[in-house]
């Protein structure tokens, strides 16, 4: 299945989870439950035990439960929603789309800054602050190296991308002759 798929179908049950988690001011103790149910479907053998059509519930929640060390009853209630909808495989991704919203309502975005080689701290620290007053949040970043955009910088911010690598320039130099 598509990212967009997924996440088109895991999108309203990650804000029911967030809206919960922030109205009893358990956003914590919501990631942590949804980050190891994410793990446990995560893992082949589960997943086929997950895909068995003739599952029921009377099996799947207390096998989340013994897992699970400290669910409480909303949390309960979220698997049992899950498992009836046949959405309990989505659950990495609305793991991650839970951890979006709580960044996006803590105004803070991940961004990924890809260059060619390792940036010093002055550059990320001028990098940061551009990207800061740009986006107007408080940045995440993880630095990658990629050899092959020769130099420049690639940013990746939520659906933005900003290329300012050598590569691109180079492939719309050739395209323009």
């Amino acid at each position: 299945m598509k990212l967009l798929q997924k996440r088109t179908i895991a999108r309203p049950y990650a804000q029911a989870a967030f809206d919960v988690a922030l109205q009893k001011n358990a956003l914590d103790q919501w990631g942590d439950f949804l980050e190891t149910a994410a793990q446990i479907v995560s893992d082949k053998q589960v997943k086929k035990f997950l895909m068995n059509p003739s599952l029921q519930e009377e099996k799947v929640l207390p096998f989340f439960a013994s897992i699970l060390e400290e669910m409480d009853k909303e949390q309960s209630g979220f698997l049992r929603v899950l498992f009836s909808n046949n959405r309990l495989i989505f659950l990495p991704t609305i793991f991650k789309m839970f951890v979006e919203n709580r960044k996006a309502s803590e105004n803070e975005m991940d961004v990924e800054i890809i260059s060619v080689f390792h940036l010093s701290d002055e550059q990320k620290g001028k990098l940061l602050n551009v990207l800061k007053e740009k986006l107007n949040k408080n940045i995440c970043p993880t630095y990658t190296i990629d050899r092959n955009i020769l130099g420049g910088v690639v940013i990746k911010a939520g659906d933005l991308v900003m290329d300012g690598s050598v590569q691109t320039y180079l492939q719309r130099l050739i395209k323009s002759v």
